[in-house]
């Protein structure tokens, strides 16, 4: 467990490994050779590597990218409270410079939380079209903000 725990640093995902790394040595005590190796060395061997295998994984790498929040400590000042809104900021009203058409598909997809395809289904334009206006409605966002 020693020998596992320094590579993931997670005392549950360290546990995981440790179950099978001992499964794994089960079913390959096999291709054990006494005299190639002591058993302890190629034990923990195959703990390393297991656990290296693990965090190579795509489930570790998809399990660092869901992380909850719950997961990790922030100390927070409590004093204010910070919220979103485009209508505070000013974004709504920027949008006011763009063409009609970019207009309508920056609502949708931003504010209305439209997918790229469900706006051109909603605007009966080619799926290219949207992400061509939207790209260039952006850029000139950019430009005046």
């Amino acid at each position: 467990m020693n020998i596992i725990s320094r590579i993931p640093r997670s005392e549950v995902v360290a546990a995981d490994i440790l179950k099978e790394t001992f499964v794994k040595i089960w079913k390959s005590i096999d291709g054990y050779d006494p005299s190639l190796v002591r058993l302890f060395t190629w034990m923990a061997a195959t703990a390393r590597h297991m656990a290296i295998d693990y965090l190579r994984s795509r489930a570790q790498l998809n399990a660092d990218k869901n992380s909850n929040l719950e997961d990790h400590s922030f100390e927070l000042e409590t004093s204010y409270q910070m919220t979103i809104n485009p209508e505070i900021i000013g974004i709504k009203q920027l949008t006011n410079i763009l063409p009609p058409t970019e207009k309508e598909i920056l609502y949708l997809i931003y504010f209305q939380g439209y997918k790229h395809s469900e706006a051109a289904e909603e605007l009966d334009i080619p799926l290219g079209t949207v992400k061509t206006k939207l790209r260039r409605a952006i850029s000139l966002l950019r430009e005046h903000f």
